[in-house]
């Protein structure tokens, strides 16, 4: 049973490593204007990501108004973005990149399930939040919660945000972390993946 178990989970890490390797590929990609990773060996996609000691289980409200935790996933490699459905850049930009990897994952795809957390709970409701992450891919899921919830998730996870002004009116933007959360099927935070589109390129959107 033991030898099994170990044959799963390098499988699954090999899986892991599949996920992060195409999803730098096309972050690259993007960076350079290009649309397409084509015939790209996995092996020298360049993927370069620092394993946290941080993450772990959660309970959100999803976008179709129901309670979801993060174990619900388990036997899934999760893929944690947070933002805001205001966001100008960052986040449509992280989305898009998202959806293009895991069509280059073929049948595998449905190994991995990307989840949305807004770090924008006054504005970004469920049925706001059903609304952007479709629009990317039907599968992603968009969480909320109350400003109490969604400030202990970040906390876990390392994230940081806050409220920008924006002149010349009441509206506001957020400046927040711009990492992808890469979860293993354990429910195991294994990678963090820097967005290189924030500006200065460390992980952080100017808004």
């Amino acid at each position: 049973m033991r030898v099994i178990k170990n044959r799963l989970n390098k499988l699954m890490g090999t899986f892991v490593t599949c996920v992060l390797a195409v999803f730098m590929t096309y972050a690259v990609m993007c960076d350079v204007g290009l649309s397409h990773a084509g015939n790209a060996s996995i092996a020298d996609s360049g993927a370069v990501s620092s394993v946290p000691d941080s993450g772990g289980d959660f309970t959100l409200t999803n976008h179709f108004g129901k309670k979801m935790r993060l174990c619900d996933f388990k036997g899934k490699v999760v893929l944690l973005f947070f933002g805001f459905t205001f966001c100008p850049d960052i986040c449509p930009t992280g989305l898009i990149e998202l959806d293009a990897a895991l069509e280059e994952l073929g049948d595998r795809k449905k190994e991995v399930q990307v989840l949305f957390i807004s770090v924008d709970p006054e504005r970004d409701t469920p049925e706001v939040l059903k609304e952007f992450v479709t629009y990317f891919n039907s599968t992603f899921i968009g969480l909320t919660g109350t400003p109490q919830e969604i400030r202990s998730v970040t906390e876990q996870y390392g994230v940081k945000f806050e409220k920008v002004s924006v002149e010349g009116g009441g509206d506001y933007l957020l400046r927040h972390s711009a990492n992808t959360y890469v979860i293993d099927a354990e429910g195991d935070l294994v990678d963090t993946i820097p967005h290189k589109h924030a500006a200065g390129g460390d992980g952080q959107d100017r808004g």
